[in-house]
């Protein structure tokens, strides 16, 4: 068991970079789908970067049905080919939009 006890993990900034560079990637491709941040429950090993000052975002590229969503972490967890594709896109061009 890791002691987190005296683990001080910011969380990461809403307002950054990436976070305008997914925004703008995402206004292009999808214009009407809002980015916003959501918390989930469970675990991340990100607090250990977080801790050290790096942001860390949980993303989830791959657009997906309610009954792909229902299958997460689940022994028949799935997702369509296209879908991955299109995140595989959306991901790329995200790095290209950072990287101007």
């Amino acid at each position: 068991m890791i002691d987190t006890e005296d683990v001080d993990a910011p969380a990461s900034p809403v307002e950054s970079e990436l976070v305008s560079a997914i925004r703008a990637v995402s206004k292009r491709i999808v214009p009407d789908a809002p980015v916003v941040p959501v918390l989930l429950t469970g675990a991340t090993d990100s607090r250990f970067l977080r801790e050290k000052g790096i942001a860390c975002y949980g993303i989830h590229p791959c657009p997906t049905t309610d009954e792909e969503r229902a299958t997460v972490h689940n022994h028949n967890e799935r997702v369509r080919v296209a879908s991955v594709k299109w995140g595989v896109t959306w991901l790329h061009d995200i790095v290209v939009e950072i990287a101007k």
